[in-house]
């Protein structure tokens, strides 16, 4: 998450006065004339997949914005402005293996993400869709008027939008004014070629969908079931050149704010143990929202080809959670905290092995030992 100041000055200053600035990890906000005013920016989930053309269920990405008013004084006039996310492609600065990506080129031809809503929350409460309430501004963008922010308010304005079809990744340069005074939200980042947001720039968010990677933003009080399955069948078998296919369903009742969900199959390193001993196939992270708890539970199935189990039975194939081995779950009481195993693990016709769970939580989830 990054942040930048914005002043508003007191009425016996002729001009604006840039103070300080900086570009942190953590909360940048410095006082000038009788207000602190700050912006954040940050993006979720990140990656984020694709809406493939003519697509019925579009792909999400949300922004939340949170403008706080540190005091003393209330800030009027308070505009946030939107200009839609851009299509960009990720330029390295010198080809090789150890390069770092240094900046994000435009397309030629604009690109842009298109608008789904624009919702609202005051101080961390209910969200509430302002979008009728927002004008056009420019070609792409809108603005929203929010009138006076109160000393010691925090408004959060999440801009929610519909995922290109292509594209490396998005940039968003949103911005807010005051009547004095504005803030820029935009500012030069330097990426990793290994992570292109190493230093946790909120505004650039990188786009695609693997057969081992999906992510999505998931509106307030909606459901949703995330599949790594190229073709988006929650049962989708698994093959020897996808071995692993993840589902995760995630409840309406869970959803009260909204949240980013993002599934990624990953390669085991050699520190992957499952119980002292080497796992098979691949890691899972699951990454929803803030981790939890959910209630209702998350559902998750994994299904794992024969190729990686050799065919053998999955009841004897152990399931791992945070390094914690999960067991079926129990006939009453509470779940086990890592979640447990809602059916006896299935051996498909096709010699894949199938594992149900139910969990309050997400994290990483690892096969074998």
């Amino acid at each position: 998450m990054i942040h930048w100041p914005s002043r508003r000055l007191g009425a016996v200053i002729a001009a604006f006065a840039l103070l300080a600035f900086a570009v942190l990890a953590g909360a940048t906000s410095v006082r000038a004339g009788d207000i602190a005013f700050s912006v954040s920016v940050t993006d979720t989930p990140d990656p984020v997949a694709w809406t493939p053309t003519g697509s019925t269920s579009p792909n999400l990405v949300a922004y939340p914005i949170v403008i706080a008013n540190g005091g003393p004084s209330n800030a009027t006039r308070v505009q946030a402005h939107l200009p839609a996310p851009q299509v960009c492609t990720f330029i390295d600065s010198d080809p090789g293996p150890a390069t770092n990506i240094t900046s994000c080129q435009a397309l030629a031809t604009p690109v842009y993400a298109t608008l789904d809503s624009i919702l609202k929350s005051v101080n961390g409460g209910a969200q509430s869709d302002i979008t009728a309430t927002c004008t056009a501004e420019g070609t792409t963008g809108k603005v929203c008027d929010l009138g006076t922010i109160r000393a010691g308010t925090t408004i959060t304005i999440t801009a929610v939008y519909v995922t290109p079809a292509s594209g490396a990744g998005l940039t968003f340069s949103p911005s807010v004014t005051a009547k004095d005074g504005a803030v820029q939200t935009s500012a030069e980042h330097v990426f990793t070629a290994s992570d292109p947001e190493a230093d946790g720039a909120g505004e650039w968010t990188t786009l695609g969908r693997t057969a081992d990677q999906n992510g999505t933003y998931v509106k307030p009080n909606n459901g949703l079931t995330l599949t790594t399955d190229p073709n988006g069948d929650p049962n989708g078998a698994a093959t020897s050149g996808n071995p692993h296919v993840t589902d995760a369903t995630i409840a309406p009742g869970a959803n009260s704010k909204g949240l980013g969900a993002l599934i990624q199959e990953l390669v085991r390193t050699p520190a992957d143990l499952c119980g002292g001993n080497p796992c098979i196939g691949q890691k899972v992270n699951i990454s929803i929202g803030t981790g939890g708890p959910f209630t209702p539970n998350l559902q998750l199935f994994f299904r794992l080809d024969s190729s990686v189990t050799g065919g053998g039975d999955p009841k004897k194939i152990p399931l791992w959670h945070n390094d914690i081995v999960v067991l079926l779950c129990p006939d009453s009481g509470p779940l086990p905290l890592g979640g447990c195993l809602s059916q006896v693990p299935k051996k498909f016709s096709d010699k894949d092995a199938g594992y149900f769970v139910t969990t309050a939580t997400n994290g990483t989830w690892k096969f074998g030992g």
